[in-house]
């Protein structure tokens, strides 16, 4: 089991643990294992993660407010603005594991598109949660997302 440590950011506590460490499973070193894991409400919101090839990255960064979520909120504007005027497909900031099986990869990246013409060919298929887990937020419910190429 590897553990990161991180003093100051109680954020990336997992249950049951001290205020100050992350644990990564075993498991999570596989990526049906990953999967499950990224997944579960044992993975902290917002972290950044990436499985490749059975090493697991974890980015501690910070978003700086300027050079990264302002960037990204222009980017992904602007982008949503040009998927309505194209009818490109989907567009989801945040919030989605994207997983290539054959490449052994799989991340939650800040922005994913997904065309029409991958869904209806079958290259992108979107993978439900069966059962909606609360968030850290009181009184609110959510449902992660997947999406899986081929």
């Amino acid at each position: 089991m590897s553990i990161a440590a991180n003093k100051f950011d109680s954020s990336l506590t997992s249950p049951g643990t001290p205020d100050a460490l992350l644990c990564i499973p075993a498991a999570a070193h596989t990526l049906g294992g990953f999967r499950r894991w990224a997944l579960s409400d044992d993975f902290p919101e917002k972290l950044p993660v990436t499985f490749l090839h059975g090493e697991v990255f974890l980015d501690m960064s910070k978003e700086e407010i300027r050079s990264h979520a302002l960037v990204k909120t222009g980017v992904g504007g602007r982008l949503i603005q040009l998927n309505d005027e194209i009818d490109f497909g989907h567009i989801f900031i945040n919030g989605v594991l994207v997983t290539n099986v054959r490449a052994e990869v799989s991340n939650n990246p800040d922005l994913v598109a997904v065309s029409w013409e991958s869904l209806q060919k079958g290259r992108v298929r979107y993978v439900e949660r069966r059962e909606r887990l609360p968030t850290r937020t009181a009184g609110s419910n959510h449902a992660s997302s997947a999406a899986v190429s081929s």
